[in-house]
């Protein structure tokens, strides 16, 4: 039987192993599991997306580098894992995800756009970038006028992770995109544009609980449910998706 690959980042080591899985041929026979590759990165990785962009398959890392960046790298085999280019975050991102048109990534006090090369998989770079900060396609404020939210990449605080946007996900469709917000206690929802891939107005959905602090949501595979795990009650709330498939 033909193996299984999947890849795994982690927070402190700049490393993507490729680990190799393998069912059992028949009962009572054992599966296997083991490191196939260690491929060397730019820094450490804590979360991972795969993409494909026009038939190329791409990997859209976090890294905890100084200052913090997303990465992308091609996926030539699981084995042939290449660097395409990075960008610099405002914040230490958490999460990331993608579409075919951007890249998607919160972290703390901010949320960032940035736009996809369609020609390489990689982020879309101006002629200016090598010399100052690659500007985002756009950037999302998540504190409130009245809210303290510290973000000032601490290595405890995780850059702001710990009270502030957590995760981002897209449903299945691409027409929202869902940001959980530990320190706003809520979950985000924003409309898509499938043109451009920038965000339209956001809404804030309060959590059930007083102190739960959504931490990440799952849309389900069929776009009519989110699901929502909050860091501090340990509860997993389930949220009915509107007929807009947007609205929660």
């Amino acid at each position: 039987m033909a193996p299984y690959h999947f890849l795994v980042g982690t927070m402190n080591s700049p490393h993507v192993y490729t680990f190799s899985f393998t069912p059992p041929s028949s009962p009572g026979k054992l599966a296997s599991l083991k490191v196939a590759h260690k491929s060397d990165t730019v820094g450490s990785h804590s979360w991972l997306h795969l993409q494909t962009i026009r038939n190329k398959r791409i990997l859209y890392a976090t890294a905890w580098t100084e200052p913090p960046s997303l990465v992308a790298y091609a996926i030539h085999s699981p084995t042939d894992i290449r660097y395409i280019n990075s960008v610099e975050t405002a914040a230490r991102s958490g999460y990331v995800c993608a579409s075919d048109r951007a890249v998607y990534s919160a972290g703390g006090a901010v949320g960032e756009v940035f736009a996809i090369d369609a020609s390489t998989g990689g982020f879309a770079l101006s002629s200016s970038s090598s010399n100052q900060r690659q500007k985002p396609l756009q950037e999302v404020d998540f504190v409130g006028s009245s809210e303290k939210q510290e973000n000032n990449g601490s290595v405890m605080d995780f850059g702001g992770l710990r009270h502030g946007a957590h995760s981002a996900d897209l449903s299945p469709n691409g027409k929202a995109l869902y940001v959980a917000d530990i320190g706003r206690n809520c979950i985000w929802d924003f409309p898509v544009d499938p043109k451009t891939g920038m965000l339209g107005e956001q809404k804030k959905y309060e959590a059930p609980r007083e102190g739960d602090g959504p931490r990440h949501t799952h849309p389900h595979p069929n776009g009519r449910h989110l699901y929502c795990v909050q860091e501090h009650s340990s509860m997993v709330d389930v949220y009915k998706v509107a007929d807009d498939s947007v609205s929660l």
